[in-house]
């Protein structure tokens, strides 16, 4: 977890947080009942919207700078 928090590639540290879970989930003497998820619906004509795994409240608040709107 350390490691993927300090990650600077989005890739690569999806990676590792998905490697950790892996380890946890198989060393874990839980079993896991709650999943939370965020759906979002992006029209079409909004172009450069980025989700990752930092963000917070809002999705995409990372990188508003290369939101736009398509012309019609």
């Amino acid at each position: 977890m350390a490691q993927a928090a300090r990650e600077l590639d989005n890739v690569r540290r999806l990676e590792t947080y998905a490697q950790a879970q892996r380890l946890l989930v198989s060393d874990a003497p839980v079993i896991f009942t709650y999943y939370r998820a965020r759906n979002l619906l992006i029209k079409p004509y909004v172009r450069g919207f980025t989700r990752t795994g930092l963000d917070g409240g809002t999705p995409g608040d990372w990188f508003y700078e290369r939101v736009s709107i398509a012309r019609g």
